[in-house]
């Protein structure tokens, strides 16, 4: 949400995020109370549990990297500390060609 609003802070003529505000505060009273609250804050890190069915629940750490030039950002998700050393390995399937 903080960072929702540090957006719209940067671009205040945007139209694809005044249209964005104005949907979720239509559908949703939840949005509208954290958007009130008026917190601007950037996201450097957070944790998200992603489901996988093939092996249920992973825990995962989200950090984000950012330029302070431009609007470029790159989100690094690794197995959370607490995750089982196999996770890593065995939960995301391989994509392109093996070596």
């Amino acid at each position: 949400m903080a960072d929702l609003r540090a957006s719209t802070s940067r671009y205040p003529h945007d139209p694809e995020l005044t249209t964005l505000v104005a949907d979720l505060s239509r559908v949703s009273t939840e949005f509208v109370a954290l958007w009130d609250s008026q917190v601007v804050a950037g996201h450097q890190q957070s944790h998200k549990t992603v489901a996988r069915p093939e092996v249920g629940d992973v825990d995962m750490d989200c950090d984000v990297l950012t330029t302070a030039e431009d609007d470029l950002r790159v989100l690094v998700f690794t197995p959370a500390r607490a995750a089982t050393p196999a996770a890593g390995s065995t939960c995301w399937p391989r994509s392109g060609p093996s070596r």
